[in-house]
């Protein structure tokens, strides 16, 4: 396992923050915010070892086929006022969240747990404005 990834469980575990490890680069974090249910988010850290993390957040919603125009806009909208994270809708016209980030390895968790914030919370406002 690398540096980045023992020191964002480190974090967590002193924190308290419940998570899942995956496998050797992947831990799941739940996290809930007002009105919405739990965002399971994948924390996937670079393979090599260096300090990049990617967040994937998927099936936040799941589209209906007679929706799909109006929430192609507002992914595209969300996309616009959410600069941090990228709305997408898959084949299965489920919609998920991303994010990408270099990380310092003195604030790792702290960072990696700021970036699952953001996710919840730009998630949380598609919600409400859809």
């Amino acid at each position: 396992m690398g540096k980045y990834f023992d020191e964002c469980r480190a974090f967590f575990d002193a924190k308290g923050i419940k998570y899942e490890v995956k496998d050797e680069r992947c831990l799941a974090v739940s996290y809930s915010a007002d009105n919405i249910s739990s965002i399971r988010t994948l924390v996937i850290f670079d393979e090599d070892g260096e300090n990049m993390v990617s967040l994937r957040a998927y099936n936040l919603i799941k589209v209906p086929e007679d929706k799909f125009a109006k929430m192609l806009v507002a992914v595209n909208n969300a996309n616009n006022k959410y600069k941090w994270v990228k709305f997408t809708i898959d084949s299965e016209l489920y919609i998920n969240c991303e994010d990408d980030a270099i990380l310092d390895l003195n604030s790792t968790g702290e960072e990696v747990y700021r970036l699952i914030g953001k996710i919840v919370g730009a998630a949380k406002g598609l919600f409400i404005e859809n």
